[in-house]
């Protein structure tokens, strides 16, 4: 996100003349810093684009399961059970994972109006959708949902010990997430 003509060529490359909303979705936002949201923000004003930003919340251990698959894409698992315990050290790894700092660098950043917070598990319902729909200012259409798109290939169930050990470190995350969001988090969360 930090090569300007970059990001929105890539935009223009799926918009058409007629275009009025554009998403760009990626769990890679949730690791930025304030300064990476700051330049977002004044780049994307200089563009005379109004900012709205949707934040999708997964459960933090299976959306840090997820990126460590996603990680080790090319590899058939094995070297993932020999590194998993040194990602959970590595604080730009957990970053993707620290709720608490991402909602409130956003929420002292952006107007409540132009924050919309959601979680993963609720997402592909009728009435995520149309939340969804109605904050970006786009018409609802039912989703195509048949496909899966963007799928990790890499398809390993998460060893106990390890849910457990990842549990405890991200502890803090679903205290806050149940603090700030209460009965909006999913109930299959874990609820401390």
């Amino acid at each position: 996100i930090y090569d300007d003509n970059a990001y929105f060529a890539h935009f223009a490359r799926w918009s058409r003349a007629d275009t009025k909303t554009f998403c760009d979705i990626t769990p890679a936002y949730s690791a930025l810093n304030q300064d990476g949201f700051d330049y977002m923000k004044r780049f994307i004003a200089s563009q005379h684009v109004a900012l709205k930003i949707f934040f999708v919340m997964r459960d933090p251990v299976d959306r840090l399961w997820s990126h460590m698959r996603y990680r080790d894409k090319g590899d058939d698992g094995s070297g993932l059970f020999k590194s998993w315990s040194k990602w959970i050290e590595d604080p730009e790894f957990m970053a993707w994972a620290n709720y608490k700092h991402t909602v409130e660098v956003l929420e002292g950043m952006f107007p409540a109006e132009d924050l919309l917070f959601l979680f993963y598990e609720d997402l592909f319902n009728e009435a995520s959708l149309k939340t969804l729909c109605a904050f970006a200012g786009a018409d609802h259409r039912p989703p195509q949902s048949e496909k899966a798109v963007n799928e990790t290939f890499l398809k390993l169930d998460l060893p106990g010990p390890v849910r457990d050990q990842l549990q405890a470190r991200l502890r803090p995350q679903y205290e806050f997430c149940h603090q700030r969001f209460g009965d909006r988090v999913p109930a299959s969360w874990l609820n401390p």
